[in-house]
């Protein structure tokens, strides 16, 4: 799609103009608030709430602590504290007994007890501090505070706390959203043993199976260097592999017939594709190795392996494994065409895990892309019986992400929703280039993909099909009128078009056409002939213009549904023109005058249209008041998208995100 090509000078000069004028964009998205708390070497390890709990194992709800400097912290005068996933009110555990001392040493963990339910069979180790604070199982918010006074307020200002955890539904968190929902038999638990801490509950937290530990646990290292600093030495050269490394990596001649758009499959069935009866040293075997796959699974063991790859196996809910694996991006050639998406991919593995020469046992929900590739039968462990891997991963998440947060999977969506067709190659490399290249800056990506996002509005293949769609019914039929409650209920104009109808007419315009390739021009305009000649056929146009109508009554009346885009000369012009009913339609729907004017309108719809697939009052909503409300802002900030955070808020919003995934 020419997205990629002709207007990527326009389109990307026009966006930069409207970062500069939006700004760094640092409010959340979420009715929801994000919680100042410092980052010292003490932070929350662990939050198990289901203690008791039907189902549960241990007896206790329980906090960990842990302290990942290389310096013992003192926190005798330091508490835990405990507010419900929308409360106000904080309940208080102290850390240390009054007038005891109490410290956390270096690379030690402290578990502080919690209420016992009626459930539950193991009690828990020993724990260094005992509170009676009944936890829920699945939202709230959790504080590590450096005082025993009590915190005030849904969401805590800096002050004296230290650490905030907000989980499930919690109102207050850490970065751009909570830890993901625990529950009676689950807990949240911060990822490379407690060592990572970037201030972003919902990627520094996974949930696992509880594991509680206290001061006598052994310490975990978390490669802090004491100070003075060592002298530095240089790395030594990594070690790569041999056996069919070219095919592993991409530097095979054949790994530009990878096609690079995901398809959906199952550990299942890659373990039932045929095995090859000899397998080729440096080429590929199609379809198999020649196609990029998408599965779902939970991660349950991973190590280093002697050649640098990452050895991950994946196991669905049949039992059924597969190895996985991610090179080191050292051993990857310069020329291989997964080279960015293989070093996201590790630097992704890097922020979770901290794999060394043994096998690691986890038990966290991931979703991978790579590419197949047939192994020789090594005995690996959680190798498939046909030797079938992943291999090299493309793109991992974590925790059962979302589909949509995958690169590839939101680019492609983008094509489905907006432009009604899979993508092309060339656009759809463009396009998740322009998000990978932010590799693990998440500030970075998201900026990326609402761009990326709201390029496909702006783009000329929507534009000419999708917009002129709704712009046709305007002048066809004027504007319908909705209830909004936007400052007090009141009557609004709203677009004609639903979505029922704007689908099929958008499919048929855009039929055959991607902007830059072939004859692209001349399809469009087949279409678009096509299209007009049969719309004004239709019984509800008739209706609206009877046949009976001259010539000037036509022109007239679709100029007045327009909004009055011609002047009187144009409107003299066409009616003399001697064109059909058709041509006159098209013109006055093309014209630029209304291009303008229904731009901020259309945009807008098509947030309900693109990313929800609804009717602006569908359920959920009833009426046209978050219509109202986006459409309000969006002109307050003279449709600069990124400074009214519209593109932001859906790709973002619960709703969108559902239609995808939890």
């Amino acid at each position: 799609m020419n997205l990629a090509r002709n207007h990527t000078r326009l389109l990307f000069a026009m966006l930069v103009l409207l970062l500069i004028a939006a700004g760094q964009i640092q409010s959340r998205l979420l009715p929801s608030t994000s919680s100042p708390a410092i980052s010292p070497a003490v932070v929350i390890s662990q939050v198990y709430g289901g203690g008791g709990n039907g189902g549960s194992t241990f007896r206790n709800d329980f906090i960990e602590l842990f302290n990942f400097s290389n310096a013992t912290v003192d926190v005798s005068n330091w508490s835990v504290q405990y507010a419900s996933a929308a409360g106000t009110s904080w309940q208080v555990t102290n850390l240390c007994p009054s007038g005891n001392t109490c410290t956390i040493a270096p690379g030690r963990y402290y578990l502080i007890q919690e209420a016992q339910g009626a459930g539950g069979t193991t009690n828990l180790p020993t724990a260094d501090a005992t509170g009676v604070i009944a936890m829920s199982a699945s939202a709230g918010k959790v504080a590590l505070v450096g005082t025993t006074s009590a915190l005030s307020g849904g969401c805590p200002a800096a002050g004296a706390l230290i650490d905030l955890v907000g989980y499930g539904t919690a109102n207050c968190f850490e970065g751009t959203g909570t830890a993901p929902a625990p529950g009676n038999s689950i807990a949240v638990v911060r990822i490379n043993s407690g060592c990572t801490d970037t201030d972003k509950n919902n990627s520094d937290f996974v949930t696992g199976t509880p594991s509680p530990r206290n001061s006598a646990t052994a310490p975990t290292s978390c490669g802090v260097s004491p100070s003075p600093s060592p002298t530095p030495v240089s790395s030594p050269t990594p070690s790569c592999g041999v056996e069919r490394w070219s095919v592993k990596t991409g530097t095979d001649a054949d790994a530009l017939q990878v096609g690079s758009i995901p398809q959906s499959t199952t550990i299942a069935t890659m373990r039932s594709w045929p095995a090859p009866s000899a397998t080729p040293a440096n080429n590929r075997i199609a379809p198999y190795e020649t196609t990029t796959w998408t599965i779902n699974g939970t991660l349950t063991q991973y190590k280093l392996e002697s050649d640098s790859d990452y050895h991950l196996v994946i196991r669905d809910q049949s039992g059924n494994t597969i190895v996985t694996e991610i090179p080191l991006p050292g051993c990857v050639g310069s020329g291989s065409p997964f080279a960015v998406s293989i070093a996201n991919a590790r630097a992704k593995f890097d922020a979770m895990f901290t794999p060394d020469g043994n096998f690691q046992f986890v038990s966290v929900p991931v979703q991978i892309t790579g590419v197949a590739m047939f192994d020789f039968p090594l005995g690996q462990t959680g190798a498939a019986p046909n030797g079938i891997e992943l291999h090299p991963i493309l793109d991992i998440n974590f925790n059962g992400q979302n589909s949509i947060d995958s690169t590839g999977y939101f680019v492609r969506e983008q094509y489905l929703d907006f432009l009604s067709r899979e993508p092309d190659t060339s656009g759809y490399n463009f396009w998740s280039n322009q998000i990978n290249s932010c590799g693990t800056d998440q500030q970075c990506v998201e900026v990326k993909r609402i761009n990326v996002s709201a390029a496909f509005f702006l783009s000329i293949e929507f534009q000419q099909t999708g917009y002129l769609v709704e712009r046709t019914y305007k002048a066809s039929y004027g504007d319908a009128s909705g209830t909004s409650t936007l400052n007090g209920s009141h009557q609004i104009a709203v677009p004609i078009v639903r979505l029922s109808d704007f689908l099929p007419d958008t499919q048929e315009i855009a039929q055959g056409v991607i902007v830059g390739q072939g004859s692209w021009e001349a399809t469009l305009e087949s279409n678009k002939q096509a299209f007009f000649a049969e719309f004004v056929q239709r019984q509800p146009f008739i209706a609206a213009f009877p046949q009976s109508m001259t010539s000037a009554q036509f022109v007239d009346k679709l100029n007045a549904n327009a909004g009055n885009p011609l002047s009187a000369t144009e409107k003299d012009q066409l009616v003399n023109s001697g064109m059909t009913r058709a041509q006159m339609l098209r013109a006055v729907a093309e014209h630029q005058n209304l291009v303008n004017a229904e731009s901020n309108r259309a945009f807008v719809l098509m947030q309900y249209f693109g990313y929800l697939r609804r009717n602006p009052n569908d359920a959920p909503d009833s009426d046209y008041t978050g219509y109202d409300f986006w459409l309000t802002k969006l002109n307050q900030f003279n449709g600069n998208f990124q400074s009214a955070e519209m593109v932001k808020a859906f790709i973002n919003s619960t709703e969108y995100r559902q239609r995808f995934g939890p």
